[in-house]
């Protein structure tokens, strides 16, 4: 049993010395300065889908580590998105990541979908405690719109509210349908994040230079460009679809 002071917030219930104590654990473990509070206020305070819940760890005073289940709803279904898991180094490998897991599944309703997409580090320890797998992707050539004909379209709400702004993100027009795609500097490639339609399109720069277009395939055959997988997971759920523009990470 640890001495540390797990404190849970919901965002209707911050304080600015909470996001304070926040930010800090992230810029000492991920961002190095470039997490800022307003980024923060975005993301958790100006959601539009509700209210989202974070937990910060204490030793003492001292903001420890952080971890938010950002509320980040899927087709109209209540739903938390695992998100910025912070642990800062001296106090890595005592269980924290773990416990504070466990504090925060037991405090969202029972009836949300709670989902990540975690890194190669954090994937065995959600498995640990009971995760489901939903997929792996890997990035592939994109040859025509069927391939992303089950996925669900990138909104004009959702673009406004959370991809907007992104310096190297851009719309690009093939076949007469729209994609949002990320740019790879100095290459003349770009990811497909989603596709979109044609007035949600307008709020992206347009790309209309010569590109190689991959993205994101669930089938491992088509898979051939990227070793490693991006994984969807999900707390209490199996049958469900995460489209991968969901993640927090644009």
């Amino acid at each position: 049993m640890d001495d540390f002071l797990y404190v849970s917030k919901w965002s209707t219930d911050f304080t600015d010395q909470f996001i304070k104590d926040f930010v800090s654990v992230q810029n000492q473990v991920l961002f190095s300065g470039s997490y800022t509070e307003a980024f923060f206020r975005k993301k958790y305070v100006d959601n539009p889908y509700g209210r989202s819940l974070v937990i910060v760890v204490y030793d003492k005073e001292r903001p420890i580590a952080a971890q938010a289940y950002w509320r980040n709803d899927i087709e109209g279904r209540m739903a938390y998105q695992s998100a910025d898991s912070s642990v800062i180094s001296a106090y890595q490998h005592k269980g924290l990541f773990t416990k504070i897991i466990g504090i925060i599944n037991d405090c969202v309703e029972k009836e949300a979908i709670v989902y990540g997409f975690p890194n190669l580090k954090s994937y065995p320890v959600f498995m640990k405690m009971g995760w489901n797998l939903i997929s792996e992707s890997r990035a592939s050539l994109f040859l025509t719109s069927l391939q992303l004909h089950n996925e669900a379209k990138i909104t004009s709400d959702y673009a406004q509210w959370w991809i907007v702004g992104n310096s190297d993100l851009y719309s690009i027009k093939r076949l007469n349908h729209y994609y949002v795609v990320r740019k790879r500097r100095n290459k003349p490639i770009c990811r497909i994040i989603g596709e979109t339609d044609a007035q949600t399109a307008k709020l992206f720069r347009s790309y209309n230079k010569f590109a190689i277009l991959t993205y994101s395939s669930r089938c491992k055959l088509l898979a051939k460009f990227h070793l490693l997988p991006t994984r969807t997971i999900s707390l209490r759920h199996k049958d469900i679809r995460i489209p991968l523009w969901k993640v927090d990470a644009m």
